[in-house]
């Protein structure tokens, strides 16, 4: 025991607190402090070795490392390069396919052009000769009809050519005869003289080539005489009728009416 010169030289009995026993053991129990993740990583770096391999040593899983996150615009872009690549792949394959149909049908063209020009060449001679015969047979009652009119003008030309006179009245009579024969022939044909229908003149259907002069204005345009019939086909002209008409002309101061002199047409 110790000495304490202010007790007398009589140290003082060191008495036991048993509240400081209880502190003790509560120090004794409390956990030991977790270290943040900054520590743990600095502890990690010093001393060289990964969470993983760590766990490894101690035959212990480590935490596993989530994966990357894909962001989401890296993956629209990913799908439309996928879509061009596809998209592109099949107009090669379709212009390849139209490349191959194109050069058979140059091939299949180039081999048949001389078949074909020669059966559009026989193909045109046969058109050829059936508008000739088509033509010809269309035409064959008029030209017979048109021979027969012939060996009609021809007989009598020689029956008049040996006759020692010639006479008038059997003339005209038989020229009577062939003009009938020829109206026939154009109306089998569907051609027929023309019949005035009005003293005066028609220019629907006649033409004047020559007036004559005329002092009575009542007179004017009428028909004096036809110079060549006309022909209708199906009801229309095909050849005007050819006519004289006259022509009022009022008289001259000197007393005498002028010429009107001839019409080219009208």
């Amino acid at each position: 025991m110790e000495q304490n010169p202010a007790n007398g030289g009589i140290a003082d009995a060191v008495v036991p607190n048993p509240r400081a026993g209880d502190a003790v053991a509560a120090l004794d129990e409390v956990p030991p402090p977790v270290p943040s993740a900054e520590q743990a990583d600095t502890a990690e770096s010093a001393s060289g070795t990964e969470p993983d391999a760590v766990g490894a040593v101690s035959g212990q899983a480590g935490p596993s490392t989530p994966p990357p996150a894909i962001p989401s615009n890296a993956m629209g872009e990913n799908a439309d390069s996928s879509v061009m690549t596809l998209l592109q792949a099949q107009n090669e394959t379709v212009i390849e396919h139209l490349d191959r149909l194109e050069a058979q049908l140059t091939d299949h063209l180039r081999a048949n052009a001389s078949n074909s020009r020669a059966a559009f060449d026989h193909l045109y001679d046969e058109m050829q000769a059936y508008k000739r015969n088509f033509l010809l047979e269309a035409q064959r009652p008029l030209l017979q009809d048109l021979m027969m009119l012939y060996d009609s003008i021809d007989k009598l030309h020689r029956n008049y050519k040996q006759a020692a006179s010639m006479d008038l009245a059997a003339l005209s009579q038989n020229l009577e005869g062939l003009q009938v024969e020829a109206e026939e022939i154009l109306l089998r044909v569907g051609i027929e003289r023309m019949t005035a229908t009005s003293d005066k003149l028609d220019v629907n259907l006649q033409r004047a080539v020559k007036t004559v002069a005329t002092e009575n204005p009542e007179e004017n345009l009428w028909v004096v005489e036809q110079v060549r019939c006309g022909f209708l086909s199906g009801g229309q002209p095909i050849r005007k009728e050819q006519v004289v008409v006259k022509k009022y002309v009022a008289r001259a101061p000197g007393g005498s009416p002028s010429n009107p002199g001839e019409l080219t047409g009208s």
